[in-house]
């Protein structure tokens, strides 16, 4: 089998072990380095034609393995939006999930998690509601991990939920000075906090950190050095959690997230900011409707896939969802 072929039908075996012997068994040939070449450059023509021809709300969606996560976490999602309805919680859709809703009504067709964020009261209420501790279950459906987000999971299944905490500041923040100054006291809040890569969750081992402080230091931490003793304020500006890693380091409007809104999500009607183009304007600038530089996930979920896991997913699609809430009463 020619190189170039085995490397394209390897990309689609999940087991790297697997990828190993596949490629031993039919590598026959040494690789054309002009080959790789042109088949590259014609990969980069196919892509840019379609960047510069097609409109990116019109992609079509993922298909196969990834379609299969996608669907498997949006119906996840579905669960934890009517726990948080029958106890008066709210949500809100956010970063690639949020583009997503806006863009596609949908998932990102790349994209294979779901990524929400909760005011702080409301996410210690529901992880009291789920159970609390660093890897739960709640009557053996959905398990968690408190780590650096809340991440929910069904059945250990890699589909998943990251719940992102927030709070809210002492004061509106209007300047730019004043919000250098929070992000200041965030970044150093969070440096006393830190997270440890080596101490990880087996499910998913390349994806969960821990903290290297318990729940209550970390909050002790945010109310003396970001939040320097001061209580929150009604409508005070928002930040998201220190105990996360910084891949958030702007400062939201509570105007533009409450109040809370629904938005279509892969047929299913979700929580939302009040303004999702200021929310995603805040976060990311201008150009959520342009091409990224990169169409692929950031995460490894597909690489846990095997067949096992695949016919549990699909059976999780075919369960009624109102059946497995009357499990979690």
């Amino acid at each position: 089998m020619h190189p170039i072929i085995c490397r394209l039908i390897t990309g689609f075996i999940p087991n790297k072990e697997k990828r190993k012997k596949f490629r031993e068994k039919h590598i026959t040939n040494k690789i054309n380095k002009h080959s790789i070449e042109y088949i590259s450059n014609q990969l980069d023509y196919l892509i840019n034609f379609v960047k510069k021809t097609t409109d990116i709300t019109k992609i079509p969606t993922a298909y196969g393995n990834l379609r299969l996560v996608q669907l498997g976490s949006a119906k996840l999602l579905d669960l934890i939006h009517n726990i948080c309805i029958n106890n008066n919680l709210q949500y809100w859709m956010h970063y690639g999930t949020l583009i997503g809703a806006v863009r596609h009504k949908g998932f990102i067709p790349w994209d294979d998690d779901i990524d929400i964020c909760m005011m702080r009261d409301d996410y210690e209420k529901l992880i009291k509601i789920l159970g609390n501790g660093k890897f739960c279950k709640t009557d053996g459906i959905l398990t968690f991990n408190v780590g650096d987000v809340l991440k929910i999971f069904y059945r250990n299944l890699p589909i998943r939920v990251d719940i992102f905490p927030m709070d809210t500041y002492y004061e509106k923040v209007k300047t730019e000075e004043q919000q250098n100054t929070l992000i200041e006291k965030q970044a150093k809040a969070r440096s006393m906090v830190k997270f440890d890569w080596s101490n990880l969750l087996p499910v998913f081992p390349d994806e969960i950190p821990s903290n290297t402080k318990n729940y209550s230091e970390i909050k002790d931490i945010s109310n003396k050095v970001v939040m320097n003793n001061n209580l929150s304020i009604e409508q005070g500006s928002i930040f998201r959690g220190i105990e996360t890693i910084p891949t958030d380091r702007v400062v939201y409007q509570y105007e533009h997230i409450f109040p809370i809104k629904n938005i279509q999500f892969e047929g299913y009607n979700f929580m939302c900011p009040n303004r999702c183009d200021a929310v995603l304007q805040t976060r990311f600038g201008d150009g959520i409707f342009d091409y990224p530089a990169d169409m692929y996930s950031k995460h490894s979920l597909l690489s846990k896939l095997n067949l096992t896991t695949l016919i549990e997913i699909e059976k999780f699609l075919a369960e009624d969802n109102k059946k497995i809430l009357e499990k979690l009463q």
